[in-house]
């Protein structure tokens, strides 16, 4: 039997790093010489398992005399490039276990913004230098955005939507996304340091989130209603509609000349229910927002099996931490306000969404935000104008809902572990910075009432001190 017709061997080989990585590689016997092949670390991907698996597979295409032995040690492969490298770490953190939510995160900052101008790069050119220069063409972009909004043009991405100047925050996340991601590539040994940790970040001022008085948030609940659509006769020519086919047992031609409509028209005005309205869900939704205090993707995913009216409970089954898997208690208002909802979608299945668009899709919380708040907002200013009460006060977005239902649910009286466990806060941190804020809201007039009447109560010889040395004839 010839050398190349030997039976293969070989093993998996363990090699401790001094990082705490451990890199596995194959030891294997073909053609009559030992090699080594070099696989990975567990940030590869490199199991012990698929290390077995690996092994098998080699072994078995050396005994097919079909495998290529490994280049000479001294020929070490150029490192990725960081397009190649970004998207293999991508993959890695979706195995792990990341929400889709982070994962359409990621994905939009590094398509968008991160590898537009560092993906042609090779891992190890990426400098301090190189890192800088991201930062400074972000801001460079902005500078540029900003100057053509300023002139009353616009700027277009890609897909022909209008851009808009990043924050200073936004700028940030692509800095610390880029060093998460560079730190996997200096413990490989590509590169010496992470050079977009040494960027400086951008100044980002703190504003503490906004909260609705318990009037605002009435009116914005009352505002998310539908509107009437198409003409406001429409109602009435439909009884009419319905009188000359009913009663006077007129044709669709003759009911058509008589009101002056093609006779398909009449048709149509007869079939439709008399109201042009129809509930979309708009008011249930931001009712549930304001007086459940769900995150705006949760109120998105929540579908109509998760609405309990009999219980009044809201089941939240996914979320963006363990305890914001939950069931939420529904006040009677909220009750009520989804009952009504509800009862104008009989046919609606327990996994269809609890508050579809118009087309029957899932809102995002791009919808909810542009599609539904603000136009809520818009509208309960005006009418609050007109009834002669001011304007809301703070920018109202989907998150000051839920920062709104914790601080009328603590004014309420609520205990704090009990309004944690409502809203899903892992941290109680949240929920206590809201509760002060809370604190100082509250009106401290009675503490003044209430002083005096001690001091009343406790020092009544002052008054009577008084009255006595009151008198009538010094007086006159």
């Amino acid at each position: 039997m010839s050398q190349r017709g030997r039976p293969s061997t070989g093993h998996v080989r363990r090699t401790p790093r001094a990082d705490g990585l451990t890199t596995l590689s194959l030891r294997v016997r073909a053609y009559g010489e030992r090699y080594t092949i070099r696989l990975g670390t567990e940030l590869d991907g490199w199991t012990e398992p698929r290390a077995a698996i690996e092994l098998a597979n080699v072994c078995a295409q050396i005994r097919a005399e079909t495998w290529v032995p490994p280049a000479a040690d001294d020929e070490v492969p150029a490192p990725p490039t960081f397009h190649e490298y970004a998207s293999a770490w991508l993959k890695r953190q979706v195995a792990e276990g990341i929400s889709e939510n982070t994962r359409k995160d990621y994905f939009w900052q590094l398509s968008c913004h991160v590898l537009p101008f560092l993906g042609s790069y090779r891992i190890d050119e990426i400098t301090d230098q190189v890192a800088e220069a991201f930062k400074e063409h972000k801001l460079d972009e902005r500078a540029m955005i900003v100057g053509v909004l300023e002139a009353g043009g616009q700027v277009r991405d890609r897909s022909g939507r209008v851009r808009r100047p990043l924050s200073n925050t936004s700028i940030n996340k692509f800095l610390v996304l880029l060093t998460r991601i560079l730190d996997g590539a200096v413990r490989r040994g590509w590169l010496p340091h992470n050079p977009a940790a040494n960027v400086e970040r951008l100044r980002v001022r703190r504003r503490k989130g906004g909260i609705l008085e318990a009037d605002e948030l009435k009116s914005l609940i009352a505002a998310a209603r539908v509107t009437e659509r198409g003409d406001p006769k429409t109602p009435e020519r439909q009884q009419r509609v319905r009188q000359l086919r009913d009663v006077e047992k007129l044709s669709w031609r003759e009911i058509g000349k008589h009101l002056g409509i093609a006779s398909s028209t009449a048709v149509y005005l007869y079939r439709t229910q008399p109201s042009s309205v129809v509930d979309d869900g708009r008011r249930a939704l931001v009712a549930v927002l304001g007086c459940g205090g769900l995150r705006v993707t949760e109120a998105g995913d929540l579908d109509v099996g998760d609405v309990d009216l009999a219980h009044a409970k809201l089941h939240v089954r996914d979320s963006k931490t363990e305890t914001g898997i939950r069931e939420v208690d529904m006040t009677p208002r909220l009750v009520e306000e989804v009952a009504v909802y509800f009862a104008s979608r009989p046919n609606a299945r327990a996994g269809d969404p609890a508050f579809p668009t118009r087309t029957g899709g899932r809102r995002d919380k791009d919808n909810i935000r542009n599609r539904v708040v603000a136009p809520a907002v818009a509208r309960a200013n005006r009418e609050r104008e007109a009834e002669g009460l001011p304007e809301i006060g703070v920018a109202v977005t989907p998150h000051t809902l839920r920062r709104t239902y914790i601080s009328l649910m603590l004014s309420a009286g609520a205990e704090v572990p009990y309004v944690q466990a409502q809203v899903g806060h892992s941290d109680a941190k949240v929920t206590l910075e809201i509760y002060a804020h809370v604190l100082k809201r509250r009106d401290r007039s009675r503490f003044g009432v209430a002083f005096d009447a001690l001091m009343r109560d406790a020092i009544p010889s002052m008054q009577q001190a008084k009255m006595q040395s009151w008198r009538p004839e010094i007086a006159a």
